[in-house]
């Protein structure tokens, strides 16, 4: 698969970041720019309020798994993005709202260069520390969604499809997951995907799907996760 924000305008290309390029950018606030967005990658701080309108999903990008929004039309009940380009979802995904920088599965910062979006605009030394903050943030966790994803796949939680970019989640796994073998925080990475897949069109039997967490006790009672309440709120889950 060729990196996501190939889809967007232009010939974008990272470059490492320098004072030079972190001086100015342009706003996307009102961007028509994402019409043939096929992914997005999405921060480790918004997994549970997203996976409520899209379905995440882990992508092979060639220099290892990624953990992205899906944002294909065919495949996605409702898409973000209108018929002009326009992001239509209220919440806007922070890999958008940092462009043109970003960063890599493997925590490397940049900024993407070539990208028609729009002009510069200058920035003052309060906006540009509170970018390198918030984007050294996304970088970190960007590498470890990308260190939980190859932990799925190398248990054998997430399978390779014989077609497509993404893998599909192991249901056989899933249903014999607990939070012993499938480590804490991959175990809630999983969860929280198979919660997402409401928002494909054609999804598997995940709706209602019990996770079955054999011997794990809360204060002295046996619990069953159930994936309808499970994440109802997002403060179910804690990372």
């Amino acid at each position: 698969m060729s990196a996501w924000y190939q889809h967007l305008p232009g010939t974008p290309n990272p470059a490492p970041l320098r004072k030079s390029n972190t001086e100015a950018w342009p706003s996307y606030r009102n961007s028509t720019a994402w019409k043939d967005l096929e992914f997005c990658p999405v921060a480790f701080s918004e997994l549970h309020l997203i996976a409520h309108h899209l379905p995440i999903v882990v992508v092979d990008c060639g220099n290892g798994p990624e953990v992205m929004l899906d944002l294909r039309r065919q495949k996605i009940v409702k898409s973000p993005i209108d018929s002009t380009g326009a992001w239509t979802l209220h919440y806007m995904p922070l890999a958008l709202r940092l462009l043109p920088f970003g960063a890599s599965e493997s925590g490397e910062q940049h900024r993407l260069i070539d990208l028609q979006m729009g002009e510069d605009e200058a920035r003052s030394n309060t906006e540009g520390a509170a970018l390198r903050k918030t984007l050294a943030q996304y970088a970190q966790g960007r590498k470890r969604l990308s260190m939980i994803a190859k932990t799925l796949i190398e248990r054998g939680y997430l399978l390779p499809r014989n077609k497509g970019q993404d893998y599909r989640i192991n249901m056989k796994m899933a249903s014999r997951v607990d939070v012993a073998t499938g480590g804490a925080v991959p175990f809630q990475l999983l969860v929280i995907m198979l919660f997402s897949q409401k928002n494909l069109i054609i999804a598997p039997d995940t709706m209602g799907f019990p996770l079955p967490v054999e011997q794990y006790k809360e204060g002295g009672h046996e619990t069953e996760l159930d994936l309808k309440d499970f994440l109802v709120d997002g403060s179910s889950i804690l990372f």
